[in-house]
């Protein structure tokens, strides 16, 4: 069991902004996360950034649930782990790697099981990691363990199809 007296490595979810890149001017512009999702321009020259959306893992808490992921305007992959975990610990570099790839078209938050129990029971997880894929605030479909980073792709990309 883990150290109640740890703090988790992943820092509690009080980020409401993520930085995006202007390709034209190099600028790097603060982005609202409740604006992932949408079409942005650049602050400083005004071009187009695209769709926007972190390139990294969230850390999403109780609180931050209902709108980082019910209310996203992107998919959003959920990540149920724990800090002891060692199999959440293997695919969190998978997931950060998704989480850059897939960045303006889908959003990857993590849920810490242990500091967040009430997310953990709602959603039955019995076993971490456990993988949940939501869009327009409903669950597509789910995965238990730590899949291999090919498998974790296969299993992405067939969600985000069907």
């Amino acid at each position: 069991m883990a150290d109640p007296t740890q703090q988790s490595t992943l820092p509690s979810f009080k980020q409401t902004t993520f930085t995006q890149g202007c390709a034209s001017c190099d600028v790097q512009n603060r982005i609202a996360l409740r604006n992932a999702g949408k079409r942005a321009r650049c602050g400083k020259c005004g071009k187009p950034l695209g769709l926007v959306g972190p390139s990294y893992s969230i850390a999403v808490e109780e609180r931050s649930f209902q709108e980082q992921v019910m209310e996203s305007r992107l998919p959003v992959l959920v990540d149920f782990w724990a800090e002891w975990c060692g199999p959440c610990l293997q695919i969190a570099p998978h997931l950060d790697a998704i989480a850059l790839e897939y960045a303006g078209r889908l959003k990857v938050v993590k849920v810490d099981t242990e500091t967040n129990a009430g997310l953990a029971r709602h959603y039955r997880i019995r076993s971490i990691p456990t993988l949940m894929l939501f869009d327009n605030g409903e669950m597509k479909t789910r995965a238990t363990g730590a899949l291999p980073a090919q498998q974790l792709h296969a299993w992405l990309q067939q969600a985000l199809a069907d």
